[in-house]
């Protein structure tokens, strides 16, 4: 069974964006859904059951470090991905703190979501990196 993922942003242009990158770099993972807030991310990781989640840091009501928290409850195994428009930062520091396995940078570039990708897969002890496809 392929790999699944959620991927959570406000923004529609950047849910298009990372599920390209994704696409690119790691084909076999299913983008199971995508959720425009923190309340939908929380609803299609619990319907989801997904391996991997990319949280917006900044969305709407709940904030991505607040569904991180949450969702680690919900799936304690779970591996996150933050996405923040800027590496240097108070949000990045507290959701790498609250247990998310990496993060993003937008706007997304190839070789930084095959890095990050790389990053988690080896931080859990999977052996798919060498799956991951380099341009």
């Amino acid at each position: 069974m392929n790999p699944r993922a959620v991927i959570a942003d406000d923004e529609p242009l950047m849910r298009e964006q990372l599920r390209a990158r994704l696409g690119e770099v790691w084909p076999e993972l299913e983008i199971a859904a995508e959720a425009r807030n923190g309340a939908e991310a929380l609803e299609q990781i619990t319907a989801q059951n997904p391996d991997l989640v990319f949280l917006d840091i900044r969305m709407p009501g709940l904030d991505g470090i607040e569904v991180l928290r949450q969702a680690r409850l919900l799936v304690p195994c779970l591996a996150v991905l933050m996405i923040s428009t800027s590496a240097a930062g108070a949000d990045v520091a507290r959701a790498l703190d609250g247990g998310a396995c990496g993060y993003l940078i937008k706007p997304f570039r190839h070789e930084d979501v095959l890095h990050s990708l790389a990053s988690v897969m080896a931080a859990r002890g999977q052996p798919a990196v060498r799956e991951l496809r380099s341009p």
